[in-house]
């Protein structure tokens, strides 16, 4: 695995991207893990977690020789996705209890909701 990643790093650099997306078998309850190396951002996806089968698969752009129906079906699975993923979030941050950590998980969703406002209006 080390070696796949100092290879993806590499190929980082060479085609200056700052961000990666692999997938990986990781032994734990995350959807993602982020690792930061030599200034890129490696963002592993979780094979093992139940999201990566309703999210992962409408990342993929390839859409020649798809059906109609499968591209309503991958649709349909990133709406739920997507849904389940801030519910899990809205579960998490209410369930902290009042004061520094209730305050740190309300924080952290309106850095998080900062910087991606930052990445929409880059594009």
């Amino acid at each position: 695995m080390k070696e796949n990643v100092s290879q993806l790093v590499d190929w980082l650099f060479k085609n200056n991207l700052k961000y990666s997306f692999v997938d990986a078998d990781i032994e734990s309850t995350a959807f993602f893990s982020v690792k930061s190396k030599g200034g890129k951002i490696l963002i592993s996806l979780n094979t093992s977690h139940p999201a990566y089968h309703k999210l992962v698969e409408v990342l993929d752009e390839n859409t020649t020789g798809v059906s109609q129906e499968d591209l309503e079906r991958r649709l349909t699975n990133a709406s739920e996705g997507l849904k389940l993923l801030l519910m899990a979030w809205a579960r998490y941050e209410d369930e902290q209890p009042d004061g520094r950590l209730k305050t740190s998980a309300q924080e952290s969703r309106q850095d998080w909701g900062r910087i991606a406002r930052q990445f929409l209006h880059e594009d």
